[in-house]
């Protein structure tokens, strides 16, 4: 019975093609629940001993390790410039402290023509921006663009697959029913 619901979910999962940017809990959560959804997960982590863990082992070593993550699911690399080149969509997850170092190596006309899902939480520190002033200040991208994810809740609880509520945002209606549908 396993074999033929995996078969299913398989042939119903959805096109989209989206990169996640970051390597904590917030980000492994994501990226699990993203993998029962979706057929095109690009995943950057900074550190080789996550993509060696996901790739190997099927987890993430440093955060979340209990919540399995398939690898022939999820493609994970700390090549920032091709994980994000291979999306349509991106999903941020770094700390807000460090998304704009993160983000230093891409061109600034990277991320200007993908929809952009904003999971950072908090403000860029240094410049006392929100992350979506930020994006659309350095990258130009447009803030119909963008949307934005927000919880109340645990990544540990997301990764469980625990009922929790999200919070979804978008000044463009599509992009957010796009969002709660990956």
């Amino acid at each position: 019975m396993d074999e033929v619901f995996t078969s299913l979910r398989k042939k119903t999962r959805l096109r989209y093609r989206v990169a996640v940017i970051g390597g904590g809990s917030w980000a492994t959560a994501i990226i699990k629940i993203l993998s029962a959804n979706l057929e095109h997960i690009h995943w950057w982590v900074r550190e080789e001993e996550i993509v060696e863990g996901v790739n190997k082992y099927g987890h993430n070593p440093k955060y979340l390790s209990s919540t399995f993550i398939d690898p022939k699911d999820v493609k994970v690399s700390n090549d920032l410039r091709s994980v994000v080149a291979k999306a349509d969509y991106v999903i941020i997850v770094t700390p807000s402290a460090f998304l704009q170092k993160t983000l230093e190596p891409l061109k600034k006309s990277r991320l200007n023509n993908k929809k952009i899902i904003t999971a950072v939480k908090g403000i860029i520190p240094e410049k006392m921006q929100f992350i979506t002033d930020y994006l659309h200040d350095e990258f130009k991208i447009p803030m119909a663009n963008m949307a934005m994810i927000s919880e109340p809740s645990h990544a540990e609880k997301i990764a469980q697959e625990k009922i929790t509520f999200l919070t979804a945002a978008s000044k463009k209606p599509e992009i957010t029913n796009n969002k709660t549908q990956i």
